[in-house]
């Protein structure tokens, strides 16, 4: 009589989160009007912290950049390429046909994980104060900006 052993599987076994190879990550924002599943990996790649640029200089360009579409100095187009479809489509229906005088004032970067920065600025104006909110992710290789208001 022959036994034959066979190795039987834990199915109810947790993974325990110490072990290597495990990190964790997000998901990037989805663009509104991309048509591509979840599930596979057409869509937006996340890029490590180490390979994208300086978060700094990368948020004083954008910011300037979209204060200026807002104040009716620049095309929004310019800036279709670092921010997705809402973004851009924020940027094009409040941009000002009228040169408007809005300031750039203090500045706040946040980091909550190492591939998102969350930013403030204050905007001054003439009459009154606005304070402006963008959310840049690392994708593809460089920040994209996937959400911004003034408020």
């Amino acid at each position: 009589m022959t036994i034959i052993f066979q190795e039987s599987l834990d199915l109810f076994a947790r993974e325990s989160s110490d072990q290597p190879g495990t990190k964790l990550t997000f998901k990037p924002t989805p663009d509104d009007d991309t048509f591509v599943e979840d599930e596979y990996e057409f869509g937006r790649q996340i890029t490590a912290y180490e390979l994208l640029p300086t978060p700094t200089e990368w948020v004083d360009r954008f910011i300037h950049s979209a204060v200026e579409i807002l104040n009716g100095r620049r095309a929004a187009v310019q800036l279709s390429r670092w921010c997705n479809r809402k973004v851009f489509g924020y940027l094009s229906e409040n941009a000002r046909f009228r040169p408007a005088a809005l300031r750039i004032g203090r500045k706040r970067i946040g980091q909550p994980f190492p591939q998102i920065l969350e930013v403030t600025v204050m905007l001054h104006g003439a009459e009154r104060s606005r304070v402006l909110v963008a959310r840049f992710e690392g994708l593809d290789g460089r920040w994209i900006c996937v959400e911004l208001f003034a408020i």
